[in-house]
């Protein structure tokens, strides 16, 4: 019974690492693209600028 709950307390805590791993790496590649494309001037989102525009007059 000790063995057991010793196991899934390993895979609970491997299973959370890998969800916020993968998290972790979505955010850090979305945050890199954004740096990148903010330091070469270009805008690739043109319908955030939209949205934030359509919110400003809403």
């Amino acid at each position: 019974m000790n063995d057991k709950l010793y196991l899934m307390i390993w895979l609970f805590a491997l299973v959370g690492l890998m969800v916020s791993l993968l998290a972790a790496c979505s955010v850090f590649w979305r945050v890199f693209y954004a740096v990148k494309d903010f330091i070469r001037g270009k805008r690739k989102t043109p319908e955030s600028a939209a949205q934030k525009r359509s919110g400003k007059v809403a």
